[in-house]
């Protein structure tokens, strides 16, 4: 090869290692950029530095380019980066396991016994007390089986849903215990049998009843996991550590703040509507005797991870159009804020949903009608000043593409509290 051969492929590969290295940089600069929103409803980009046994908050702000120490309770929420929505389709081999108090985890059995099952997730492998398990649902076998898919234990029995031939089957019976390959279960004359997720496309296993998961009274968190996996704990990071976490049913973890995509802050000076008891709820479906959605709380209508466009949410409310919801308000609350948008996960549907959100005080109307669109990025209802208000409602209508796809998502919506921390 001549010398100017020679030299273009030395220059070619000094680009070639820049660009990669550049890259590098980037990846691991976004990785480590975190965008904090305050209840006051001011927003800081910058590193999360630590968070303190006191529930100290310490935030290096890249605009101001120093530390800021806050209380936890001051947080609504902590964002690392922007991760896309993990969705999964009939080749995914995870389960999600349904939790007593809201948590979710995907993941899959590492091993179990009559009392617990060993789970591995992107949060590590977690025990999880089969008390407080209500559901499992192999995601495989489950797609498509919608309303379905939401059965509960009956008449103080677990219930299996197996894909058949024919459709799909139910089992009454009792959960022995959770396996690699299934589920142990007692059905019939006292008959035991291994309801295998592969040979018997085990789709779902309801429990009946489930052990109350006792609240937390103080500041804590719920973390988001990029695989939409969610747990509701305490958390504590040091300088330059891994971010510290225990779970409500006792597991301590290090994460990875490349697993994590937020940390929600509950029990302080905010409270998420996801927390709060509906007053009313009301469900108009376009054409008379149309199917009903219902009111999903940091779910999606199919039961995954809340979604605007690519950009997901720990906390939320979801609905189709034309929906209606009520909230008592109370003297506590200063001001209410919301992202609005289209379910990212109709995002590439041939008919655009299009949903008109709106929100209302005492029945006036206070913002909106906002029309959002599918593939369009969260719009924020920022700090609406309730001034007083005893009632809110907040409306998901049709817009000029009818119901056509109309999956409302409510993203992180939360009532900023005059008051301390309680």
């Amino acid at each position: 090869m001549t010398r100017i051969g020679w030299r273009y492929l030395l220059t070619s590969f000094r680009h070639l290692m820049l660009i990669v290295l550049f890259w590098m940089g980037s990846i691991s600069t976004g990785q480590s950029q975190i965008t904090l929103r305050l209840v006051d409803g001011s927003i800081h980009e910058g590193r999360l530095q630590s968070i303190a046994a006191n529930k100290k908050v310490v935030f290096r702000d890249a605009k101001a380019e120093k530390d800021i120490s806050i209380s936890l309770a001051q947080v609504v929420q902590l964002r690392f980066g922007n991760p896309p929505v993990a969705r999964y389709g009939p080749n995914s081999s995870l389960l999600r396991f349904e939790l007593a108090g809201g948590d979710v985890i995907y993941g899959t059995v590492v091993d179990g016994d009559f009392d617990q099952v060993r789970v591995d997730s992107m949060a590590g492998q977690i025990t999880i007390p089969l008390d407080v398990l209500k559901k499992v649902v192999c995601l495989a076998n489950a797609q498509g089986l919608d309303a379905k898919a939401d059965v509960v234990g009956d008449g103080g029995q677990d219930v299996l849903l197996v894909r058949s031939k024919t459709g799909v089957d139910s089992v009454h019976g009792s959960l022995v215990r959770l396996v690699k390959s299934g589920a142990m279960f007692e059905w019939g004359e006292d008959e035991e049998s291994l309801f295998s997720f592969k040979k018997n496309r085990l789709a779902s296993v309801s429990l009946a009843e489930s052990e109350p998961v006792a609240k937390i009274n103080a500041t804590h968190v719920m973390v988001f996991f990029r695989d939409g996996t969610r747990l509701t704990g305490s958390v504590s990071k040091s300088p330059g550590g891994a971010i510290r976490f225990k779970h409500s049913a006792g597991t301590t973890m290090d994460l990875s703040v490349l697993s994590i995509a937020e940390i929600s802050v509950r029990q302080g000076r905010c409270v998420h509507l996801s927390d709060l008891k509906e007053t009313g709820f009301e469900e108009t479906p376009y054409l008379e005797g149309g199917l009903l959605y219902g009111l999903h709380k940091d779910r999606s209508l199919k039961g995954g991870a809340l979604s605007i466009n690519n950009r997901g949410f720990a906390r939320g409310l979801s609905m189709h159009t034309r929906s209606v919801v009520h909230y008592a308000l109370d003297p506590r609350y200063e001001s209410f804020s919301s992202a609005v948008g289209v379910d990212g996960a109709v995002a590439r549907k041939r008919v655009k949903a299009s949903i008109a959100f709106s929100v209302l005080l005492d029945g006036k109307l206070v913002a909106g009608p906002l029309v959002c669109r599918a593939g369009e990025e969260a719009t924020w209802f920022n700090e609406i000043k309730l001034n007083g208000a005893k009632k809110l409602t907040l409306v998901a209508d049709f817009a000029d593409n009818h119901h056509f796809n109309g999956r409302a998502v409510w993203g992180s919506p939360y009532l900023a509290m005059k008051d301390e921390p309680r």
